[in-house]
């Protein structure tokens, strides 16, 4: 179904509103006094590729500090993706920091809190430019083993000591044991 771009004096017309890698026809008649003359022979255009869509990421903790963040490729496109670029913050933040730009398919984001909530966003780029932002991924950085508890020890006679401690810390998960070693000094 043909649809009319533009009707007027001019001797050329942009034609917006189409989509991306797709080929379309075009066809032209002239109007004078006399009225409307016939249909030019039709002539074919392609519209360029866009950048690429956004890609899917997903995040998993390794470690108290650490956060693993992988994608898979983004969606066909019809010029290869040369690049990647993931920004990521603390849950809560409003400015997004740049965590890497490149090929890779993943990339560890380090220097995290331990328990603590990360969002993460990607996007791809092709020989068109960068495409749209992914939606965001969440990951929750595991939480971090206890700090070292204070130690004491009085002596109560000429061959043992009592070693004694306070409970450590507040931690994310409870603490379930507590392991003591002792030597002589300068042993």
């Amino acid at each position: 179904v043909w649809s009319e771009i533009y009707e007027g004096p001019a001797m050329q017309e942009l034609s917006k509103g189409l989509e991306p890698s797709t080929c379309y026809e075009y066809r032209l008649c002239a109007c004078n006094a006399f009225g409307w003359g016939p249909w030019s022979a039709e002539c074919q255009g392609i519209t360029l590729p866009a950048a690429p869509p956004a890609p899917e990421v997903d995040a998993a903790s390794i470690t108290p500090v650490a956060m693993r963040v992988f994608w898979e490729e983004a969606a066909e496109t019809a010029v290869p993706i040369v690049a990647y670029k993931l920004q990521g913050r603390k849950q809560g933040e409003e400015v997004w920091s740049e965590i890497y730009e490149g090929p890779a398919m993943q990339e560890l984001s380090k220097g995290l809190e331990p328990s603590t909530c990360y969002e993460y966003r990607l996007c791809a780029c092709n020989a068109f430019g960068w495409g749209p932002w992914s939606a965001e991924c969440q990951g929750i950085t595991l939480p971090a083993a206890p700090p070292a508890p204070e130690v004491d020890a009085a002596s109560i006679t000429p061959v043992a000591m009592r070693v004694f401690w306070e409970e450590a810390a507040e931690t994310a998960v409870p603490i379930v044991a507590y392991k003591l070693q002792g030597r002589k000094q300068g042993e």
